[in-house]
């Protein structure tokens, strides 16, 4: 049960697993959650995830917004989960890591072309990837 504070309702979800994303390089920390002693899915911490295997068909949450909650939250969604649900503290800019053709961003955005723009042309681009 979740309850939005700028709404001050409750609502309540089922899942079949969660992920704790809190860096896959740190000492895994997993917080006592209320009403995870009765949780009868999966729970699992970034650090030992290795790949969306058995994930088709299940309801996935991911706790955090870093690297690694959005790489698993991909990866999960690709392999066929029925839905991905991110959980984060507060909101954050989100820059994709292709583009609508599979193509880096990176590659796009680090030419010549790109970095001549006008700066406001090289925002209004940024804005366009990023929605």
């Amino acid at each position: 049960t979740v309850r939005d504070h700028r709404e001050g309702r409750l609502e309540s979800f089922t899942f079949d697993a969660v992920f704790v994303c809190t860096g896959q390089f740190k000492t895994p920390s997993i917080p006592r959650l209320p009403g995870s002693e009765s949780f009868t899915g999966r729970l699992y911490h970034s650090s030992s995830y290795r790949n969306g295997a058995g994930f088709q068909g299940r309801h996935i949450v991911v706790v955090g917004i870093g690297n690694s909650a959005l790489d698993i939250a991909l990866e999960a969604a690709r392999s066929g989960s029925a839905s991905v649900t991110m959980v984060c503290r507060s909101g954050t800019s989100i820059i994709p890591v292709s583009d609508f053709h599979g193509r880096p961003v990176d590659q796009l955005l680090n030419t010549r072309m790109y970095s001549q723009m006008p700066a406001a042309m090289r925002q209004m681009l940024m804005l366009y990837l990023i929605r």
